[in-house]
């Protein structure tokens, strides 16, 4: 059994955007770069580690052809999914690796059988976009009764709502997607992350399929609590997402404007910051004499100047209906502060 220490639950409820370096099939089923990749999302920043786990044969039709965005010479998606496919053993070593370099181990299940695999290996479950439709899928892991993570990629309000009504309220971690690969600025739509937020009244990650790291520290300044993003170990092999994904030290740039966005966002009111004090009296005004002014007579405006800097102790221009009238118990010189005590 793999220790779980490094748990998805511990890390959402510390408030720590939960940063997920998605290797898929970025290894180019390469077993050792798979391996590797391991310790390239810790050098890069990630929090967990993510790959995939499927038989060809139960994911995609013998005869359905390799996905447009997608070059090489294989001649159907079964075919190249055949190259990239990880075998259960290995799968159990990449959750090894990524206990020993202290980060959480992820794999998306794409059958029955790989949610069993799984469920002693990982502490939350992610559901593909593909296979929000896949209710049977969703089922099996939300018998696992563990965190469930869903890219709504694909679908409509109403086919989310159907998946989620199937997940325990507090398991279900929708993440926003656009499943097009890559996605166009135009298509991002990240705005949907606070209005997934509010609708299911759940945290909401974003799992980014766009060119760069932008989009996915956007999402965090508007409250994404998960990112995955893909990942890409070595740039000397060809991978079908290298456009989408970064490499170590893309992601690690990206990871770390992560972590000044998460504490850039600050509560949800309105406070005034410690380091603002001094500003708040340097910038702020306070009524000052623009005459001599005598005690007894009263104060007219065109009599009063507004200057720098503020005191809460003096008269403020924020309420001259309170100045504005009144009688000075002393005269105050030209240039002099008029103090709120100075006032009958």
């Amino acid at each position: 059994m793999i220790s779980l220490d490094h748990s998805f639950s511990g890390i959402i409820s510390s408030g720590r955007t939960l940063i997920i370096a998605e290797v898929g099939s970025n290894h180019a089923g390469d077993q050792v770069l798979a391996l590797e990749s391991v310790a390239a999302a810790r050098e890069a920043g990630a929090d967990a580690v993510k790959f995939q786990l499927f038989r060809p044969e139960t994911l995609v039709d013998a005869k359905f052809p390799v996905l447009k965005y997608i070059q090489g010479s294989e001649r159907t998606q079964r075919d190249r999914f055949r190259i990239t496919a990880l075998s259960p053993d290995l799968v159990a070593r990449l959750a090894e690796a990524a206990a020993q370099q202290g980060l959480m181990f992820l794999a998306t299940p794409f059958d029955l059988e790989a949610v069993d695999i799984l469920d002693p290996l990982q502490s939350a479950f992610k559901i593909a976009s593909g296979d929000l439709t896949n209710h049977p899928l969703i089922e099996r892991v939300v018998a696992k009764g563990k965190p469930v993570m869903m890219s709504t990629g694909l679908s409509s309000l109403t086919e989310i709502e159907a998946a989620a009504a199937l997940i325990p309220h507090d398991l279900f971690y929708p993440l926003h997607c656009v499943a097009a690969y890559p996605t166009p600025d135009e298509q991002v739509s990240l705005c949907t992350i606070p209005f997934l937020a509010e609708h299911f009244k759940r945290p909401v990650g974003y799992s980014d399929h766009t060119v760069g790291g932008l989009a996915a520290v956007a999402a965090v300044a508007l409250g994404a609590s998960i990112i995955e993003k893909h990942f890409m170990p070595s740039a000397d092999v060809y991978v079908a997402d290298k456009a989408l994904s970064l490499g170590v030290a893309e992601f690690r740039l990206m990871a770390n404007e992560i972590r000044r966005v998460e504490k850039m966002r600050g509560a949800f009111a309105k406070i005034i910051q410690p380091d603002e004090a001094y500003f708040q009296t340097a910038l702020r005004r306070s009524y000052y004499a623009k005459i001599d002014l005598p005690a007894g007579q009263p104060l007219r405006e065109e009599w009063l100047i507004a200057l720098r800097p503020w005191s809460s102790e003096a008269a403020c221009p924020s309420a001259p209906e309170e100045v504005i009238g009144r009688r000075l118990l002393r005269p105050v010189i030209a240039g002099n502060v008029i103090m709120r005590a100075d006032l009958s």
